[in-house]
């Protein structure tokens, strides 16, 4: 009698250690699947994130007539819109209806607008004006020795260029004054003189260096 007893103390004591096992595991299981959900949802939530962030393409082209005109290309639920601000006039947002790897058309109802490389063509209907980007716009400059990427770009009505050379920080520096020929640009001591495309200084601490505009 005993000796049942005592097997059928160590079957009930590794039949619960079955079951503690048992749940244990249903424990271990639930706890992977919601971790696989939390990286789910943490990675979908950094997907829109990294949507919501992306920066539109502002550009700013001048016409045949001398008028500058802001232009925003963005996307929106996956259609891409062009938006055309011109001064004392109405904002026009136009939708692309036909694209290629260097030109594209955006349209509504009479208006058009259609971009190729850093050229573009408006169109109210009635009038066709011609357009040349002026902002933002790359250049690689050299002064025989060193090489400078200038990048001249346009932000909240404000003229920037932006100075990178080999190996050292990007500089930016606003611009101060313009002429019909060339600008200058400045920040604390360094300055940035454009004359023309062609030519540009280089002022750092009082020293001047000339670049060219390097042949491609």
């Amino acid at each position: 009698m005993k000796k049942i007893f005592l097997s059928a103390l160590c079957f009930a004591y590794v039949l619960t250690g079955c079951q503690n096992d048992s749940k244990k595991e249903k424990i271990s299981a639930t706890k992977i699947e919601k971790t696989a959900i939390d990286n789910t949802k943490s990675n979908s939530d950094k997907d829109k994130t990294k949507n919501s962030t992306k920066k539109d393409l502002n550009y700013v082209y001048k016409s045949d007539n001398g008028e500058n005109i802001d232009v925003y290309f963005f996307e929106k639920n996956d259609e891409k819109f062009v938006k055309i601000k011109r001064k004392d006039q109405d904002e026009l947002i136009l939708a692309q209806t036909n694209a290629s790897a260097q030109a594209a058309t955006y349209e509504k109802g009479d208006y058009t607008w259609e971009r190729k490389d850093d050229k573009a063509t408006f169109s109210d209907g009635k009038e066709t004006m011609k357009l040349v980007l002026i902002s933002p716009l790359q250049y690689k400059f050299t002064n025989g020795k060193e090489d400078i990427t200038v990048r001249y770009f346009s932000e909240n009505d404000k003229r920037f260029v932006s100075l990178k050379e080999d190996d050292k920080p990007e500089i930016t520096l606003e611009q101060t004054t313009a002429w019909s020929k060339g600008a200058e640009y400045g920040k604390d001591d360094i300055e940035w003189h454009a004359q023309s495309e062609n030519n540009g200084t280089l002022i750092k601490n009082d020293k001047q260096t000339k670049y060219k505009l390097k042949e491609s």
